[in-house]
């Protein structure tokens, strides 16, 4: 009897270890951010509700919050850095930093894409590269991130990329990123998807012309989501104009007619995107980023 117990702890043990052994660095890496989110928010919530009097108390509080927000982030960031691992990218700082600037759920920078974040040398572009396993953690985490009323995150990593919420989510902004026109560019061999657009970024109403380019490429265990505001703007589109003037002026903007007068206004736009000054530069570019990172 004793015997058996024996041996039934020992296989129990064993079992343990080597489910230890099975959780991967990524499954590691949510386990702490998730953990971090909880220890910061809970600071958070400590500091707020330390009186405004006396000041210095607040103030050494608020010392305190930020301090431990960014000794978190930095743990983070190492973890990052293992997974995704050496990163040289053409025209692009070797160090990659932790794509998100804070861990208070409704701060600016909350919630964006799991990854590190590559800045040019001109300081006009930027890639964030993350691993597969972690874009789909990513992407199952903010299917409805807007609620019921909110623009749906398809799961396909393909499909996610070609919705402009994707970019507005994954992508450290104030404005909501608004796709005007894909474009057609080559996909290197070995890559599973590459989708390029043509876009923009707006606060009120959709813009006249669109300023920034947005890539992204899953090849080798990698995602890779590129944005650059290395071109001259393409637009506006003089045949267009009357299209987005209605979309602006009707009222109220928030209902599905508007969202409609906005598509019609996207739709002219995108049909005579490749006539403009200025779009073979963006295809250009945006083909150069993505060379960039299957060359790596």
């Amino acid at each position: 009897m004793r015997t058996s117990c024996l041996v039934t702890a020992l296989v129990l043990g064993l079992g343990l270890q080597s489910l230890a052994r099975a959780e991967t660095r990524e499954q590691r890496y949510f386990s702490a951010r998730d953990a971090a989110i909880a220890k910061v928010s809970a600071a958070m919530d400590s500091y707020t509700a330390t009186p405004a009097e006396p000041r210095k108390a607040k103030s050494e509080a608020l010392h305190k919050l930020t301090a431990m927000d960014e000794a978190e982030r930095a743990k983070l960031e190492a973890q990052m850095r293992d997974i995704v691992g050496p990163m040289a990218i053409s025209g692009f700082g070797p160090d990659g930093k932790l794509n998100f600037d804070g861990l208070i759920k409704g701060d600016q920078g909350f919630g964006t894409l799991d990854g590190l974040k590559f800045t040019s040398v001109d300081k006009k572009a930027i890639i964030i590269v993350t691993t597969t396993d972690i874009f789909q953690h990513w992407l199952a985490e903010h299917k409805d991130w807007w609620g019921k009323n909110g623009d749906s995150i398809p799961q396909q990593p393909g499909r996610a990329v070609q919705i402009d919420a994707f970019y507005t989510q994954a992508l450290m902004t104030d404005s909501a990123i608004i796709g005007f026109t894909e474009l057609h560019v080559r996909k290197p061999l070995g890559s599973i998807f590459v989708f390029a657009m043509l876009g923009g970024r707006t606060q009120d109403g959709v813009p006249s012309k669109a300023d920034e380019i947005f890539v992204a490429v899953g090849r080798g265990g990698r995602v890779f989501i590129g944005q650059s505001q290395s071109i001259d703007a393409v637009g506006p589109v003089a045949r267009c104009n009357g299209a987005r003037e209605t979309a602006l002026n009707y009222r109220p903007s928030t209902d599905q007619k508007a969202k409609e007068l906005q598509s019609q206004f996207l739709k002219c736009f995108s049909g005579w995107a490749r006539y403009q000054p200025n779009y073979s530069e963006a295809v250009r570019a945006a083909q150069q980023l993505i060379d960039g990172v299957a060359a790596r």
